[in-house]
């Protein structure tokens, strides 16, 4: 889901995805939101979603890390602009 900074307006119209718990890779771009969109974005992926995978840190470091989808809140929450993928997962792997 890409859509320049409308992730969460999309999701708000998707309700029988995020309650399917369909698997969603997602953008989030922090400068291509305000602050509202981005809480909201914040808010359908932690309350739809049990895990989170940053994708753009697993292109760095070559690793994936599976965290919880509640680790969403942090990843800009010092302020700093962020731009990465994130798939999300209803529950842990394996």
């Amino acid at each position: 889901l890409d859509v320049q900074g409308h992730e969460a307006d999309v999701l708000d119209g998707a309700t029988a995805l995020l309650r399917a718990g369909v698997p969603l890779v997602v953008e989030f771009a922090t400068a291509m939101m305000s602050r509202p969109d981005r809480a909201r974005l914040e808010e359908h992926l932690a309350e739809s979603y049990a895990v989170m995978v940053d994708l753009g840190w697993c292109a760095l470091t070559g690793r994936l890390r599976f965290q919880p989808a509640s680790a969403v809140r942090k990843l800009a929450a010092d302020g700093r602009a962020v731009e990465t993928d994130l798939l999300m997962l209803p529950a842990y792997p394996g």
